[in-house]
């Protein structure tokens, strides 16, 4: 049975990833266009130590884009590592989905491997990793932050197992740092799993150590969710988000056993989306056959050790299931304004999928059969040739992608008004707009700032760091979109600008010859975040190696 856990990663990366490999030189189009753009900017922070990345400096017109300081940031420190050993964009984006794909299956395998057989768990995990909705979030969609939260959901689940059984220091810091992972994965789903785990960490035993792993890894995250929090507000993200009406994007159930593949958006009613939605069949049926399984098993008061984890995944596969369609429109009302946030109600799909896998490997654990060895193997070899198809979009070839999502113009001009939730409220959100169409930008956004010909100089002009010498009097506009994250500097005199105008831009009158300067440093909010992120990571590795503390009874 070891020999197809093998050839079952050997299929995956063979079939399932056919269209990721990361050597060629095409690449697939998907929804989120942005995320060459992204990634190109986040490397862009690494490389001059602005870190952790808060803004991409080159979005919008070159003025300075808050995106990294409101968006899960796990998948881009993740992918850009990849990038920085050398990788072109369009390739570490490739093999960040295709790791996606096989810690998938593998992060599912390992963590049914806690409870079932072999067999189960090799099923279970296949039933995961080839669910159709991942194929949707990745060669449709395109979303690396829900394609990572697929991944490390299972691999956090195992780890709180693990964490709360043995007295090791290593596990506890394996924990937290993957629940660290998990919950600055994407916005969204990483607040979901929040009630998710504490349900299941209420199953195990060990309360306390878990609870402790869970605090400390929301410390470690406080980079990430201090500014989120504190700073949201700078921006129109609440207000857009509100824009999307999630009533027009309920699912009719049958959504979920059949709807027509396509590469197109979700829309309002049951048919006239132009993306599916369907977990795929055998997944379903396995679903169903679970429930039967554990039906039969509680009537018959055996096998009592799964009892609390046919209670778990039931609820949460159900409740997401229920959540997706619209007969739940209800309790989305009620839950107002908090439901709007999340927009789209089938983004509950991804929740479900683990829990539909484990009632497969639950199903085949208890299934006693004949040559149940040889009709494993034919159930994997079948699932994986009737899902595979689905794990692929038309290519590209690298150039026209590059062309088309990551030039300068792209990243300069266009990218942002994709992600036009981040832009600053110093800005006019509708005079903005109409940038995006105008064949020029009526303005020379490549300068440090914008003034009368002759009047300046410029001394320097970096993305974080700029310097003008001005002549003469004059009327200037910064080019920044400004927030308070930018400094500003007269003859070495910090200034707060009284004007701004539609773009956001500081209004300056130079009275006589002067010195501006310009540069970016992280806002007090922002450093606190750094401060406790990095002091819990030196008190959690301190804590790890004091070994007289797990000596002690475990709770």
């Amino acid at each position: 049975m070891k020999k197809i856990s093998f050839s079952l990663i050997v299929i995956i990366l063979l079939i399932f990833v056919r269209n990721l490999n990361p050597l060629d030189r095409q690449m697939f189009p998907f929804h989120d266009e942005t995320q060459s753009a992204r990634i190109s900017e986040f490397v862009y922070n690494l490389v001059t130590f602005n870190i952790p990345p808060r803004i991409a400096p080159h979005f919008s017109f070159k003025l300075g884009y808050p995106v990294f300081n409101f968006y899960a940031p796990f998948s881009y420190w993740l992918t850009s590592f990849i990038t920085l050993t050398g990788m072109t964009v369009v390739s570490s984006l490739k093999l960040s989905f295709l790791l996606s794909i096989v810690g998938s299956f593998i992060f599912a395998y390992i963590f049914f491997k806690l409870y079932f057989e072999e067999g189960a768990a090799q099923l279970g995990s296949l039933l995961y990793s080839s669910s159709l909705f991942l194929a949707v979030e990745i060669f449709v969609r395109g979303n690396l932050g829900e394609a990572w939260f697929a991944a490390l959901f299972p691999l956090a689940l195992y780890v709180l197992k693990k964490n709360s059984e043995a007295k090791n220091n290593i596990i506890f810091l394996l924990c937290t740092l993957v629940l660290t992972g998990i919950l600055t994965t994407h916005n969204l789903l990483s607040l979901i799993f929040v009630p998710i785990a504490l349900f299941y960490l209420f199953l195990l035993p060990g309360k306390k150590r878990n609870m402790a792993s869970l605090v400390l890894a929301a410390a470690l995250g406080a980079y990430f969710f201090l500014p989120f929090i504190a700073e949201m507000h700078f921006t129109y993200a609440k207000e857009i988000a509100s824009y999307t009406d999630y009533h027009d994007h309920f699912l009719c159930p049958l959504q979920l056993w059949q709807s027509s593949w396509g590469y197109g958006g979700s829309a309002k009613g049951c048919t006239e989306d132009g993306m599916s939605f369907m977990i795929g069949k055998i997944q379903l049926i396995f679903l169903l056959l679970g429930f039967g399984a554990a039906a039969v098993s509680f009537l018959q008061q055996k096998e009592k050790i799964y009892y609390s984890l046919v209670g778990f995944f039931g609820t949460i596969t159900l409740v997401s299931l229920f959540l997706t369609t619209h007969f739940s429109a209800s309790i989305w009302d009620k839950l107002k304004p908090a439901t709007a946030v999340i927009q789209f109600p089938w983004r509950f799909i991804p929740i479900a999928t683990l829990g539909i896998a484990f009632f497969g490997a639950y199903t085949w654990h208890n299934f006693c059969l004949p040559y149940k060895k040889g009709l494993l193997l034919v159930i994997i070899t079948f699932l994986t040739f009737k899902n595979a198809p689905y794990f692929y979009h038309p290519p590209v070839s690298e150039t026209e992608f590059l062309k088309t999502y990551n030039t300068n113009d792209y990243i300069e001009t266009k990218v942002a008004y994709r992600i036009a939730e981040y832009l600053p409220k110093t800005a006019n959100y509708q005079a903005w707009r109409q940038f995006d169409t105008v064949k020029k930008i009526p303005f020379n956004y490549r300068l440090p700032v914008e003034s009368s010909p002759g009047s300046y100089r410029v001394i320097q002009n970096e993305a974080f760091k700029k310097t003008v010498r001005f002549n003469s009097p004059a009327a200037a506009f910064i080019n920044i979109h400004y927030l308070p994250y930018w400094h500003i500097l007269l003859d070495g005199r910090e200034i707060f600008p009284q004007r701004l105008d539609m773009l956001g831009r500081p209004m300056l009158t130079i009275t006589s010859p002067a010195t501006l300067s310009l540069y970016y440093q992280q806002t007090p909010i922002e450093q606190l975040g750094n401060w406790i992120s990095l002091s819990t990571l030196i008190f959690l590795l301190g804590l790890v190696t004091y070994r007289p503390l797990w000596n002690k009874p475990r709770t």
